[in-house]
């Protein structure tokens, strides 16, 4: 007890300072409120991870061009992760938290195999499956389909005149400088300096076929500018890699909307919201 000696305070393994046992089913539950918010706050946290990296991985193997690029990873991490990862030490007990067993410490750790699974199995493959979808959609409305988007990234081609315009008509679909050494380069598809360079005349050896109808006609007037011209190149989006960098940004919104929806996820996995 805190009324107790000084000797016998040093003895114990359990000071009471204000002499009531009912003190210490509090402090139990304080505990496992603490222990219960740290790892949801860890499973939440370790979702956004596969998203994150899967991009890269599929750029490694089959050379797509990035779906997410390090700036947004970023925003992903100081965005969604670091507030939200944060306010999970201010949760209230969940309603059946003295009802459970207590903790085996060798075996009941903060981070285990059921974490793992349900952070990065359960809610980071649905997060990844939903933002690559919303990525390859976006891409195919701007004319660039799922399969031709394999290998593409690294690919070399033929940088053709400014003034050249595809047609399906004509040889090398209208690029003149086909077969010239000195154009023939890949295409950086990270930056801004060939934003403006048509995909179809680049690699005027792919099939039409390859490529999809774009959905967001650069003539048609009743379109919002924002979908159809690029503000960087003042020119079209469909068929160039400015098409990519809204497929990053579909990319990054998709894993938002998921964090959020994560965000509630996590809060119980016992327990229903209701």
């Amino acid at each position: 007890m805190g009324s107790g000696s000084d000797v016998a305070k040093n003895a114990a393994d359990m000071l009471l300072l204000d002499d009531n046992f009912c003190s210490i089913v509090n402090g139990v539950e304080q505990g496992r409120v603490v222990f219960d918010n740290l790892k949801k706050s860890i499973t939440y946290t370790l979702t956004s991870n596969i998203p994150e990296l899967c991009p890269f991985l599929v750029f490694i193997i089959i050379q797509c061009p990035l779906p997410l690029s390090t700036i947004l990873i970023l925003c992903v991490d100081l965005g969604t992760d670091f507030i939200p990862a944060v306010s999970y030490a201010y949760e209230h007990p969940e309603l059946d938290i003295m009802e459970r067993m207590p903790r085996n410490a060798k075996y009941d750790s903060l981070v285990t195999s059921k974490v793992i699974f349900h952070a990065y199995f359960t809610n980071g493959f649905v997060s990844t499956f939903v933002a690559f979808y919303t990525w390859i959609h976006v891409l195919n409305d701007y004319g660039i389909r799922p399969t031709t988007l394999l290998f593409i990234a690294l690919e070399e081609g033929y940088y053709p005149e400014n003034s050249d315009v595809y047609d399906a008509n004509q040889p090398n679909f209208g690029n003149t400088n086909f077969g010239k050494e000195s154009n023939f380069a890949a295409l950086f598809w990270d930056g801004n300096t060939d934003s403006e360079v048509d995909l179809r005349l680049f690699l005027s050896f792919r099939n039409k076929d390859e490529w999809s109808k774009c959905r967001w006609d650069p003539k048609d007037e009743s379109i919002p500018r924002f979908w159809r011209i690029s503000d960087v190149t003042d020119k079209q989006i469909c068929y160039t890699i400015e098409a990519n960098k809204y497929g990053q940004g579909s990319f990054l919104v998709s894993i938002v909307c998921f964090q959020i929806a994560n965000l509630i996820i996590c809060k119980s996995r016992s327990l229903s919201l209701s």
